[in-house]
């Protein structure tokens, strides 16, 4: 039976300041009648109920994969890649605009195509400026130029598998820093489980010109690239969840399934969970893992039984365990969470959504989203057809330029001028502090200092030391997140989102927020101003002012303030942000696709720190905002209450006073990818 191809990409865009869509995600999804025929395209908004087709008959039924990514000019785009036996697949990239549009059936049906070799896609990921892609039937890695919305392939790398004789696919790509991580899969005549079978699965590192920089053999066997959340990055470790050979049927398992932990850096591989030490704690488990997720400080993985005994009959049992990253690595699944029990559908996956808050797992022919608390199932009725690709999308902050207009044949009056897009990180660097050079004349107690997060290799243990660092300012550990595709701390979108409304005037009206990372600095000394950098990039072609850059600090689960602009080094002080040039000068007028540092201002013991304490060091979460007009007109001119008018904001993620994290973290790329067919 042919599966499909679908990849999971969580995109984190470019941090812009003034976006024309709202924060929040949602989730697009396709899906298929019985005869694996008639696909189309859907989408559910927040909580709402699945809205299809926006696309039918689109093709591609022998795979579809869903890939939110941003390009060279920072434009998001939706690439849906659509497969046919054999052939060439069909890249159609969308301009899906505003977010008001996304529901709108024309807004999906007028896609650019790009051109590549690519046959039977398993994911596209951004790094760079381009995107590269891997593919089933043929092993490569593709890479394809994206400026000025002209998508070409430029570049591949062809993987020559371990001995000869084997047969090679493409499962898996992750970009980490400067380069990218491949996972191929092999073997010799793998359905002759007496004579033959997988081999285990290779881990290729490439640069960006796709040149080979490592090679190592991993300790998995088979990877169903399809299946959303077969591998995830968190920080810099790749979790992967192997099947251990071609899949069984009843009773069967493969003892060698198991959960693979990569360092990327160092390009350790360990194997902490095997099926066949999960079958001696529990005898029926006689499961395969498929998929994993982090969500909420914890890590769930997926395992999946198809119990009938004869090949490709109806029936399946698919659990999904909860455990933590320290206990995962010591060989702990923790608890089970839940076991699906069906006779029809074949779909697997996880995929986390950071900015709802949503755990979606693929059970069979259907959908089943996880709060945390309660499970809610999206059936074959309700998604208009059986499940086949799915990906959850942190919503892009607006494109850098201006939104294509809408959609709809009607004319329509001239929408308000969409907000200005801001300033963002470099999508392809590791978010790391910087110690910035300020420039001669700033006030005597200002000193530079580079920023530390608290990241999350160990999740639990990193949530709690950061609720412990901001206690004082009423922040707990609920109020916090670690972000799935880095492992880093920040405050938990819906608690920046709160906040934001609270503190924004009248006459303006949230739109978006993206958060920065939870950070601490150190001073040589207590009661000093540290001022912490962090790596900042214009994308906007037309540039940006460093005074309209919108920075919120995020005080407390209800209190924020904005965060002032120091137009010179006399400016700087407590609760003032500025942005410098490679000369360390103050830069008013930002260049596009010019490296700047962002500086934050933060007094140690003062109203921003929010330790509460002179000792030496400053923690503090902060975010970007997007606003516009709430069509209120502003009340008339008064005298300010404070040195500052607060405002708020609040975002996705999870923040902190990090300046030097703030910009580089918002524009990680934050891939899950997920791409891949089912075999066995």
């Amino acid at each position: 039976m042919r599966k499909r191809v679908y990849s999971v990409v969580s995109v984190f865009l470019a941090l812009l300041l003034f976006l024309s869509a709202p924060a929040g995600a949602e989730l697009l999804f396709t899906r298929q009648d019985n005869s694996y025929a008639n696909t189309a395209l859907g989408i559910v908004l927040g909580d709402g109920n699945p809205i299809h087709p926006l696309v039918s008959n689109m093709g591609g039924n022998q795979g579809q994969g869903i890939y939110p990514f941003v390009n060279a000019d920072g434009n998001f785009r939706v690439a849906i890649t659509l497969y046919t036996l054999n052939g060439t697949d069909v890249i159609n990239i969308h301009d899906p605009g505003p977010k008001a549009n996304w529901s709108v059936p024309q807004t999906w049906n007028r896609p650019l195509e790009a051109g590549t070799s690519l046959h039977n896609t398993r994911v596209l990921v951004t790094s760079g400026g381009s995107l590269y892609g891997t593919a089933y039937d043929i092993p490569t890695v593709n890479r394809v130029a994206t400026r000025g919305d002209r998508y070409q392939e430029d570049k591949t790398y062809r993987y020559v598998p371990s001995a000869a004789g084997h047969d090679a696919h493409g499962e898996g790509l992750v970009p980490y820093g400067d380069a990218l991580y491949a996972i191929f899969t092999e073997g010799r005549d793998v359905w002759n489980i007496a004579s033959g079978g997988y081999a285990p699965n290779q881990l290729v590192k490439l640069d960006r010109d796709l040149n080979v920089l490592a090679r190592k053999p991993m300790l998995g066997k088979n990877l169903d690239g399809f299946t959303p959340g077969a591998y995830i990055r968190q920080g810099n470790l790749l979790y992967i969840a192997t099947l251990g050979g071609v899949q069984p049927f009843g009773n069967t398992y493969n003892p060698e399934s198991c959960v693979e932990i990569v360092n990327l850096d160092t390009m350790e591989i360990s194997a902490p969970v095997t099926a066949r030490r999960m079958k001696e704690k529990d005898p029926t488990f006689s499961h395969m893992f498929g998929a994993v997720a982090s969500a909420w400080g914890k890590i769930y993985v997926q395992a999946t039984q198809w119990v009938s005994e004869e090949e490709y009959k109806p029936g399946y049992s698919i659990r999904v365990y909860e455990t933590t990253a320290e206990r995962l690595a010591a060989g702990d699944l923790g608890r089970l969470l839940r076991d699906f029990k069906g006779k029809y559908g074949y779909r697997m996956g996880l995929v986390y959504d950071p900015e709802r808050n949503y755990l979606w797992a693929g059970v069979g022919y259907s959908l089943w989203r996880y709060d945390g608390t309660n499970w809610r199932e999206f059936d074959a009725n309700a998604l208009g057809g059986n499940i086949s690709a799915y990906t959850a999308i942190s919503l892009p902050t607006g494109p850098v330029n201006p939104p294509s207009p809408s959609p709809s044949p009607d004319p329509s009056p001239s929408p308000s001028p969409s907000p200005s897009p801001s300033p963002v990180p470099h999508p392809d660097r590791p978010e790391t502090g910087i110690l910035p050079d300020l420039p001669d004349g700033a006030p005597k107690g200002v000193t530079a200092v580079k920023p530390e997060f608290f990241t999350a290799s160990n999740q639990t243990e990193a949530l709690e030391k950061a609720a412990e660092s901001l206690s004082r300012s009423g922040l707990t550990a609920g109020d916090l997140n670690v972000d799935p595709s880095t492992g880093i701390v920040k405050v938990a979108p819906k608690v920046a989102r709160e906040v934001g409304k609270k503190v924004l005037p009248t006459a303006e009206a949230l739109e978006s927020v993206k958060l920065l990372p939870v950070f601490t600095a150190r001073l040589g000394s207590a009661g000093g101003v540290a001022a912490a950098g962090v790596d900042l990039t214009v994308t906007d072609p037309k540039g940006k002012k460093g005074a309209d850059v919108k920075l919120l600090k995020i005080m407390g689960p209800n209190k924020g303030a904005l965060l002032k602009w120091a137009a010179s080094p006399v400016d700087f002080a407590d609760g003032r942000f500025t942005v410098l040039d490679a000369e360390g000068n103050v830069a008013e007028d930002l260049k596009p696709y010019v490296r700047y540092v962002l500086v934050l201002f933060i007094e140690d013991g003062g109203k921003y720190d929010l330790d509460g304490s002179a000792d030496g060091k400053v923690v503090d979460p902060a975010a970007i905002l997007t606003v516009g007009s709430s069509g209120t007109p502003a009340p008339e001119p008064g005298p300010t209450p404070g040195p500052e008018k607060p405002r708020g904001g609040s975002g996705g993620g999870g923040g902190g006073c990090d300046a030097g994290f703030l910009w580089g973290w918002l524009l990680l790329l934050a891939v899950v990818p997920a791409v891949g067919r089912r075999r066995g």
